[in-house]
């Protein structure tokens, strides 16, 4: 967008000044991409981008205009998901994804991590649609870092992770 825009900016000083007119070209573009890759370093680090989606996941007017882009990316995929563990069970997992619960299930050719898994950890599996069931071949576990944006979505659909072995409380059993 700040292309765009400095674009038409560039074209209309290049037109009202003789300034920019008599400078090389070679200049203007090398500050058209520099103002670009700092621009994009500085948003990068502002949180622009989690306002952009919480706008346009929580408002019905705010985010029409992102909203196709945004839920793209979430959809389901055919041959990966990506969600948090809320069930393990006998060669299945039950996962929360952005979209609803899905059912991934496990073989023994499924490749698994060394690390033991667990409710609440988020995992990224790799496989094939089979019906209602995800049939997994290689499973990984994400790290806390790691895919921000289905981690938000996750927790705006079914909140706060609370294992089914706690009590409102928090005591546990």
């Amino acid at each position: 967008v700040f292309l765009i825009l400095f674009v038409f900016a560039a074209g209309w000083l290049i037109k009202k000044s003789e300034l920019s007119y008599k400078k090389p070209f070679g200049y203007l573009a090398l500050l058209l991409v520099g103002f670009v890759v700092i621009g994009g370093i500085v948003l990068a680090y502002t949180k622009i981008a989690e306002n952009i989606e919480q706008q346009t996941f929580e408002s019905q007017t705010g985010g029409f205009l992102f909203k196709p882009f945004l839920m793209h990316a979430l959809e389901a995929r055919h041959r990966g998901v990506v969600g948090r563990v809320v069930e393990i069970g006998d060669g299945y997992l039950t996962i929360q994804t952005p979209r609803a619960l899905e059912k991934i299930m496990l073989t023994d050719a499924s490749i698994l991590p060394v690390q033991p898994l667990s409710e609440g950890i988020f995992i990224m599996a790799i496989g094939s649609r089979n019906d209602n069931n995800f049939i997994v071949s290689k499973l990984q576990i994400i790290n806390p870092e790691e895919m921000q944006m289905i981690r938000r979505g996750v927790r705006r659909r079914f909140g706060q992770f609370q294992s089914r072995h706690e009590i409102p409380d928090g005591k546990g059993f």
